[in-house]
C-alpha cells in the first residue's frame, strides 16, 4: 500500500466524524509522521507495515472521539444538574435544594423582611409624627423667644 492509499483509506473511514477540526489534524499528523519516517531512511513500505491497517486506526480514533463526547455530554449533563439545583455543607453534612424552591424561599424571605419593616413603621410612624411635630414646635418656639 502507498502512503497516498492510506492517507486516502484513512480519511475515507473517519469522514463519517462531524468534527473536521479532528480529521483534518489527524490526517496532517498521520501525514507529518510518514513524512518523518521516511527522512530518517525508513522506505515507504516499510512505514505503511509499522502503522498497519488505516481502518483499524480509524476505529481507534472514532472510538476515542465517541469516549471523548460521552465525557462531554456527562460534564454537561453535571453542570445542567447543578445549575438546576443550591447546594450547602453544614457540620460535613450536603444538602441539595432545587434552585427554584431556593428561589422561592428567598423571596418569602424578602416577602416577611419587607413586611415587618412596614409593620415595625406602621406601628412607629405615630410616634415618629409626634416626635417630628414637637421636635417643629420647640424650634419655632425657641426662634421666637431666642
Amino acid at each position: 500500500m502507498s502512503k497516498q492509499e492510506f492517507l486516502d483509506q484513512l480519511r475515507r473511514n473517519i469522514s463519517s466524524m462531524n468534527d473536521y477540526v479532528v480529521v483534518n489534524d489527524t490526517m496532517a499528523y498521520y501525514e507529518d509522521y510518514i513524512e518523518s519516517q521516511i527522512r530518517m531512511g525508513k522506505s515507504e513500505q516499510e512505514v505503511m507495515a509499522m502503522l498497519g491497517d488505516p481502518r483499524l486506526i480509524a476505529k481507534s480514533i472514532l472510538a476515542t472521539q465517541d469516549a471523548k463526547q460521552n465525557l462531554k455530554d456527562s460534564n454537561i449533563e453535571e453542570e445542567e444538574k447543578a445549575a438546576r439545583e443550591k447546594v450547602f455543607t453544614r457540620k460535613g453534612k450536603t444538602y441539595r435544594i432545587p434552585y427554584l424552591l431556593y428561589q422561592i424561599i428567598i423571596a418569602l424571605v424578602i416577602c416577611v423582611v419587607i413586611f415587618a419593616a412596614f409593620s415595625l413603621l406602621a406601628w412607629m410612624a405615630p410616634v415618629i409624627v409626634i416626635a417630628v411635630l414637637s421636635y417643629m414646635t420647640y424650634k419655632f418656639i425657641k426662634s421666637i423667644f431666642y
